[in-house]
């Protein structure tokens, strides 16, 4: 007969014939409980582009800087930019573009102004109220930047 083991030199046994096992590949759908083997780095920008934050117009920060009921600013719409679609031009002096939430802003512009300050003008705008440059936007990137490890091996995932 064995003589009893101490529960140290037990458990010591034990673990010494566990053998890791290899790392599976799943669908992310069956891995509810598992255990991540390597870490988890994501492969793009979230958002992918930078974007409009609310409904408005896509302009230039300083083309409506100063703005007031008083002394509005009109500016020519020069697109319609439902989400889903993206810009095919840039902004310049003078100009908007009609934009949506989780629309790509165009080139040239770096401020969404709410459409809540405007008369939501179809082809001219008139923006009511001041607006600082680069609100109402989502940059890309801004929650998660390429390259950025967002889980960590050794995670469960549940």
């Amino acid at each position: 007969m064995t003589a009893p083991l101490a529960a140290g030199e037990a458990a010591r046994r034990i673990l010494d014939d566990v053998r890791r096992q290899p790392a599976l590949r799943m669908p992310l759908d069956d891995a509810l409980d598992a255990v991540l083997a390597e870490d988890v780095v994501s492969p793009l920008n979230i958002p992918a582009w930078t974007n409009s934050a609310m409904d408005g117009y896509a302009t230039r920060g300083e083309d409506v800087r100063g703005a007031s009921a008083e002394r509005p600013v009109r500016l020519r719409v020069v697109e319609q930019l439902p989400a889903g679609h993206f810009p095919s031009r840039a902004i310049g002096a003078g100009e908007c573009a009609r934009i949506f939430t989780g629309a790509p802003l165009p080139d040239g512009a770096d401020t969404v102004v709410r459409q809540e300050d405007t008369d939501e003008g179809a082809e001219t705008v008139t923006i009511v109220r001041d607006r600082d440059v680069g609100v109402n936007i989502r940059r890309a990137g801004e929650d998660i930047l390429r390259g950025t490890t967002v889980l960590r091996a050794g995670a469960e995932l549940g």
